[in-house]
């Protein structure tokens, strides 16, 4: 019998739930709008470098597309709203329904990936928010 298929997932926004980034966002700039903004661009510079073949961690990215958001709106940005940016970032919980989901899948015997460019470290602390962190791999390119 062959093997099922792998499934490779994105991790933030596609498992992870995104809004819980809204409160730094509505703290810095005023409006909690302003996130799904930043993450348009995060993603745009992102796939941006990687077509120029030019690592550049998710979270460094994060950092500094908040950083010319702010500029454009006249808003200082501290250390300590980008030490709270990547904590945020790092503690992102799974949609209600992600963890039910993917056991399923594992259950039915799909190999289940997750595809990131973020840091190591900020993909297994999400990964260890999930009761399948044995049954999820993590596949990034390395520069």
């Amino acid at each position: 019998m062959p093997a099922h298929p792998l499934i490779v997932f994105d991790v933030n926004e596609t498992l992870l739930d995104l809004q819980t980034m809204e409160s730094i966002f509505e703290r810095v700039f005023g409006d909690k709008r302003d996130m799904r903004f930043w993450f348009a661009n995060l993603v745009t510079y992102s796939l941006a470098l990687t077509l120029a073949d030019s690592y550049v961690p998710f979270t460094d990215i994060g950092s500094a597309v908040m950083k010319m958001l702010a500029d454009t709106q006249g808003i200082k940005i501290s250390d300590a709203d980008k030490r709270e940016l990547k904590e945020k970032f790092s503690t992102m919980p799974p949609y209600p329904e992600v963890p039910a989901a993917l056991s399923k899948l594992r259950d039915a015997g799909f190999r289940l990936f997750t595809l990131t460019n973020n840091l190591r470290f900020f993909a297994d602390c999400a990964a260890k928010k999930w009761p399948l962190r044995g049954s999820l791999k993590t596949a990034r390119k390395r520069m």
